[in-house]
């Protein structure tokens, strides 16, 4: 739950940083390799994020019952990224 809800935070944060859009205000005077770098910045943030709650979800994955682990894939799913 902490990981899942750091995560959280993280890109709450993330979001919030960039007036809640996916490029920061200004972005259309940015250059194509400096747009680039930015989302680079954010899918890095992003992947160290999901590794972050695999490793914290894992060993209780692996605790559940089988009816329990049905539950638990309709519930413990990452939010879709959507497109970038």
């Amino acid at each position: 739950a902490d990981a899942m809800r750091n995560n959280a935070k993280l890109a709450k944060d993330a979001m919030a940083g960039m007036g809640g859009a996916m490029m920061p205000a200004g972005s259309a005077a940015m250059t194509p390799l400096k747009r680039i770098d930015h989302v680079e910045q954010m899918l890095s943030a992003r992947l160290e994020g999901l590794r972050q709650l695999k490793t914290a979800m894992e060993p209780f994955y692996a605790t559940l019952s089988e009816a329990q682990k049905a539950v638990a894939d309709k519930l413990l799913l990452p939010a879709p990224m959507g497109m970038m």
